[in-house]
């Protein structure tokens, strides 16, 4: 199983003035603007909050729910957002998401936006520079490590393969999907700057 990532450029504007932006687009059986993710059930820092606190956000209870993680680029500036349907996580600002790779580095984001509910999500965003989706571009991803501090609760997460989730059949394709999309992102923007370079 296979999916197309396309980096697209989209005018966000509601007025007539321009907002252009970069987004990808994940698309197997529809488009989708983030990879999802899943608490890694094995991990043993993740027992307690999934004994007690997600226990009846994750399968058999429901069978979509995750956390999605994708990148927005404007002219100047590239986010990354994060997508979550649990309702114990509901991505509030001052909340942190850290990234840890298999080399020893992590990569930390600060919610620092209030978080919005968008249909079945709560969703929030972080700056994240080029330099940012250059390491996850090209480095595994161990685990990540998501933490609510308005009720001092974490969730070790990653690309873990779910029965519902078309997206990839296994972790490492999971990985390997994450880093293309980081991947085009950073073309996309490349190819907008050497253009608008050329238009001078």
């Amino acid at each position: 199983m296979s999916t197309t990532i396309k980096a697209v450029a989209v005018n966000e504007s509601t007025t007539n003035i321009e907002r252009n932006a970069i987004r990808i687009m994940l698309l197997n059986n529809g488009a989708c603007d983030h990879v999802k993710t899943f608490p890694i059930e094995t991990h043993a820092r993740n027992t307690s909050v999934l004994l007690s606190v997600l226990k009846e956000e994750l399968p058999p209870y429901k069978k979509n729910a995750y956390l999605g993680i994708g990148f927005v680029s404007y002219e100047n500036v590239n986010l990354i957002q994060f997508k979550s349907t649990f309702k114990s996580f509901p991505l509030n600002r001052g909340d942190e998401f850290v990234f840890y790779f298999e080399d020893g580095q992590k990569l930390v984001f600060n919610m620092n936006f209030e978080s919005k509910k968008e249909g079945p999500f709560f969703k929030n965003e972080s700056l994240i520079t080029d330099e940012e989706l250059d390491l996850l571009k090209r480095t595994d991803i161990k685990y990540y490590k998501l933490t609510n501090y308005q009720k001092y609760i974490s969730v070790i997460g990653g690309f873990v393969h779910q029965e519902n989730n078309i997206q990839y059949s296994s972790e490492r394709t999971g990985k390997k999907l994450f880093k293309l999309m980081a991947k085009r992102i950073l073309l996309a923007r490349r190819r907008v700057e050497l253009a608008c370079c050329n238009n001078y």
